[in-house]
C-alpha cells in the first residue's frame, strides 16, 4: 500500500556484514569468467550501498570492510584469481 510507512534502522544496517563468495554465484566451474563478472557487479553494488562486505575466492578471502581502498583490493583479488 502506498500509505504504509517503512522505518529503516540505519544503526543496525551498518553492523551487517555481507560475504560475496564465488561458490554462491550460481554458475558452474565452466563459467569462470561469468562468476568473476558477477562478483565484480556484487562488489560495485555493495560499495554503492555502503555495505560492509568480504570476498571469498578459491585462493583466499578478504575480511569484510568498505570504502574505496577495500573495493580496489577486492577487484584486484578478482583479477588475480586462478582456478
Amino acid at each position: 500500500k502506498s500509505d504504509t510507512l517503512v522505518s529503516r534502522d540505519a544503526q543496525n544496517a551498518q553492523n551487517l556484514e555481507l560475504w560475496l563468495d564465488i561458490a554462491h554465484t550460481g554458475l558452474g566451474g565452466a563459467a569462470r569468467e561469468q562468476s568473476l563478472s558477477r562478483l565484480c557487479a556484487w562488489i560495485l553494488v555493495a560499495e554503492r550501498q555502503n555495505l560492509r562486505y568480504g570476498l571469498r575466492l578459491p585462493n583466499g578471502e578478504i575480511s569484510p570492510n568498505s570504502g574505496e581502498a577495500h573495493k580496489r583490493a577486492c577487484l584486484q583479488a578478482l583479477a588475480l584469481v586462478s582456478f
